[in-house]
């Protein structure tokens, strides 16, 4: 890219991000703008790019300082259609999103309240009809029905989306017999080494090969251990816990050898998969954990995304009961309690201590919105830590 502007675009009474690009021969302006609003929150990110005509922007002759007041005229007198280019098709897929309502170009998105559900099947829907890859950082640049309609009808924007790269290798067959091998004999006693573990609700767990979505809170990097520790056999060696990608990031050479190596041992020994915060790569976790789960494997996450300081509850995420939802599966509350004790999140080596692992109830997803029911899992998941600090502190 040589040059870049960044002006406001004013669509009736709201403002939107707009970049004015000039770019190398080759470039993809919509990849520029992915990469860009993936580092930006999202009442930041860049709603709509355009390339300039010519090779650099107006500049004054004197100081070389960006005319923004020609930027603005170029834009505004661009012609843009009235109408929606694809506005049939569109229209009726947005018609089963939002029965009875007249949309317009102008309707914003989020006065159609879609729910995290809603909008991911609305960019399957996308890709099925106008058969196009839509990248999810893309898709969430769109604001008004008339981005959606440019998203799918404008070439620059019609472009192959990144795979989020989820490795298919740990549910190889060699890979699960490693699992099978290391868990009881190295894993496991390990961690029964530091964790003197307290175990209730098995009688909640739904029954022999049901595949499900355990929703735990998040306290310590054993927490996935603890978990393995507490399930019988028929989840123990069938389950693939949800992993922060963005743990895994890192921009030093040896940091990302290093952090290669944890992403290679964490997927080899747990079967675990990554899955990335704040709602990119929503539809390829969903895809991979739909593979898991055809495999008969189920999935463990934790939904406050990322752990507590002390023990405390944060506020739960809805990608868990997105997850169940999608997948038409139970959903099964975990509450873990004591781990922070003995591996805090700034630790570098475990103590020996007590913790416990209590499965609460279940519920079915399919059907519901996502939204109501991680309100329902927090609330049940603060319910059984009442119940506990009003039995005993420690487990005994």
């Amino acid at each position: 890219m040589r040059e870049s502007a960044v002006v406001a675009e004013r669509s009736g009474a709201a403002e939107s991000v707009h970049a004015v690009l000039v770019l190398e021969a080759g470039v993809d302006p919509s990849e520029v703008i992915v990469q860009a609003n993936r580092k930006l929150e999202r009442h930041q990110q860049i709603r709509h790019v355009s390339e300039w005509p010519s090779q650099s922007l107006p500049r004054t002759e004197g100081t070389r300082k960006l005319k923004r007041g020609d930027v603005r005229l170029w834009l505004g007198n661009r012609t843009r259609p009235n109408t929606l280019e694809s506005q049939g098709a569109l229209a009726s897929i947005l018609a089963r999103f939002a029965p009875g309502r007249s949309l317009t170009g102008e309707t914003s998105l989020d006065d159609l309240t879609l729910s995290s559900l809603d909008r991911v099947e609305l960019m399957t829907s996308l890709e099925q009809r106008f058969e196009m890859v839509l990248p999810e950082a893309l898709f969430q640049t769109a604001s008004t029905v008339a981005d959606l309609d440019r998203l799918v009808s404008t070439a620059q924007f019609s472009v192959p989306g990144t795979s989020a790269d989820l490795p298919d290798w740990p549910w190889s067959p060699w890979a699960r017999f490693v699992r099978r091998v290391s868990l009881p004999t190295l894993i496991l006693p390990l961690a029964r080494l530091f964790i003197r573990l307290q175990v209730q609700g098995l009688d909640s767990l739904p029954g022999h090969r049901t595949v499900c979505v355990f929703a735990a809170n998040h306290q310590s990097h054993l927490d996935g251990p603890a978990i393995l520790l507490a399930l019988p056999a028929r989840f123990r060696y069938r389950l693939a816990p949800a992993m922060a990608r963005e743990f895994f990031d890192a921009q030093a050479p040896f940091q990302r050898f290093q952090k290669a190596m944890l992403f290679g041992l964490a997927s080899l020994f747990f079967g675990a998969f990554p899955i990335a915060k704040g709602g990119t790569g929503t539809r390829e976790a969903l895809r991979h954990a739909g593979t898991l789960a055809d495999k008969g494997c189920s999935i463990l996450i934790f939904p406050e995304g990322r752990m507590t300081d002390a023990g405390e509850l944060s506020r739960f995420h809805p990608g868990a009961a997105l997850l169940a939802a999608k997948l038409r599966v139970p959903l099964v509350l975990v509450h873990i309690e004591g781990l922070h004790r003995i591996l805090h999140k700034t630790s570098r080596w475990p103590r020996r201590g007590k913790a416990s692992v209590q499965f609460g109830i279940m519920i079915h997803a399919e059907g519901r919105d996502p939204d109501q029911i991680t309100a329902e899992l927090e609330s049940a998941l603060q319910r059984m830590r009442e119940e506990r600090a009003g039995t005993q502190t420690d487990p005994p």
